[in-house]
């Protein structure tokens, strides 16, 4: 295999792995925190990171048209990050290495091949054989995860405060 055609196949499942990490993860913190998922549930170096890689970004390029949500900023060290801090939260997620020293390296190496395809560098054939048994594992973590949160009620809502009564003015009385 060519080194582009074995780019092109690494490029599409690392694009699966952090579409679909992305979005697990901002869903699940949603269902957890609710609407400010993002105050509460992103770790705050975290979220300081992704607010700045979002608004260089957005002072670069002058084509960009759509909206584009925070987690679309997450790379795979500040996703493992947001695991890390709330590991109960993902335990599918978790258990895709025996430990968590095991799962640093497997988004190390995430990351670093995220890295070598942004810079048009070519995979390895054990760097591809990598990913493509990651995936398989991946897909069957974010089936269970997905399967799980599915069992889990939505967050309570926040007690919304009652407009306090203003008592009406006692009329004048005329002397």
């Amino acid at each position: 295999m060519e080194w582009l055609e074995q780019n092109i196949d690494a490029y599409r499942i690392v694009s699966e792995i952090l579409g679909e990490l992305r979005l697990s993860v901002r869903q699940r913190l949603e269902q957890i925190h609710g609407e400010e998922w993002y105050k509460k549930g992103l770790p705050e170096p975290v979220f300081k990171r992704l607010i700045a890689s979002k608004e260089r970004e957005k002072s670069i390029d002058w084509y960009e048209g759509q909206y584009q949500e925070i987690m679309d900023y997450a790379v795979f060290a500040d996703l493992l990050e947001i695991l890390e801090n709330s590991p109960d939260a993902f335990p599918a997620f978790m258990s895709l290495a025996p430990s968590t020293a095991l799962l640093n390296a497997r988004f190390l190496e995430l990351d670093v091949m995220r890295a070598k395809l942004g810079r048009a560098r070519p995979i390895s054939e054990t760097e591809l054989s990598f990913l493509g048994t990651f995936h398989l594992r991946f897909r069957k973590a974010a089936q269970e995860a997905k399967e799980a949160s599915n069992d889990v009620p939505p967050p309570p809502e926040e007690p919304k405060k009652e407009a306090e009564e203003v008592p009406a003015p006692e009329p004048e009385v005329a002397s």
